[in-house]
């Protein structure tokens, strides 16, 4: 299989004796926390310059 983050973070659990279900239940946590991340990033990037858009005018 490919050699990329996701696979490397579900064999370390692998390894630590976690169920593959366990690793696969960890890695979507991972993934959904990465993602919400952005998230709110994007938002607060985007309130920001709205907010001084606003301000300016």
């Amino acid at each position: 299989m490919a050699n990329n983050a996701g696979r490397r973070y579900f064999d370390k659990k692998i390894v630590e004796s976690k169920t593959p279900k366990e690793a696969k239940r960890g890695l979507e946590r991972r993934i959904a926390a990465s993602a919400w991340l952005i998230m709110v990033t994007d938002e607060r990037r985007i309130h920001k310059t709205t907010h001084t858009q606003i301000r300016a005018a």
